[in-house]
């Protein structure tokens, strides 16, 4: 039998970011408390297992240098992406 014990770990943080807002004279104080309120949050419920690491690369030497190095790691994904060109 597994026996898991809650508590509210997260409260202090979260009231103290309600103290903020509540307290703050600008439109922009109180967002940045939201935010903070929010950011810590969503990072203690994100999932790490479900990232993807990304590389675009603009390079066809850096890209096989890439695949030759990270053959066996699982989740990463490589594109290759030729250089941009701007029309004057």
């Amino acid at each position: 039998m597994l026996l898991l014990g809650y508590s509210p770990w997260l409260k202090s943080c979260i009231d103290l970011c309600n103290q903020q807002r509540r307290k703050a004279t600008s439109e922009f104080e109180s967002d940045f408390a939201k935010l903070q309120a929010n950011a810590t949050f969503g990072k203690t419920m994100e999932q790490v297992r479900h990232r993807v690491h990304i590389r675009l690369i603009a390079d066809p030497d850096k890209l096989r240098k890439a695949s030759k190095c990270h053959k066996k790691a699982k989740g990463i994904q490589k594109y290759y992406v030729k250089k941009p060109v701007l029309d004057s």
